[in-house]
């Protein structure tokens, strides 16, 4: 199951009118959104709303360009 977040307020306090589905990085500091940074976790002015899902459900296209160039690289 995968976690996908849809930012409602920015790290600034700014309201986001978007209807975007984020994957957090769980490898930083502390659980950021992917494509932004925007610390999920801690004193962050970020507001979320979260869904569950089995599969899929990243609608952000620089979320899902972000993982697609991770699974490009051949180890």
């Amino acid at each position: 199951m995968n976690i996908v977040y849809r930012r409602l307020r920015d790290d600034d306090g700014n309201e986001i009118h978007e209807d975007e589905w984020h994957i957090a990085d769980p490898s930083a500091d502390v659980a950021r959104i992917l494509c932004t940074g925007e610390a999920i976790d801690g004193d962050s002015l970020v507001i979320l709303d979260s869904k569950e899902v089995k599969r899929g459900g990243i609608t952000c296209k620089k979320c899902l360009q972000i993982i697609k160039d991770f699974k490009a690289i051949r180890l």
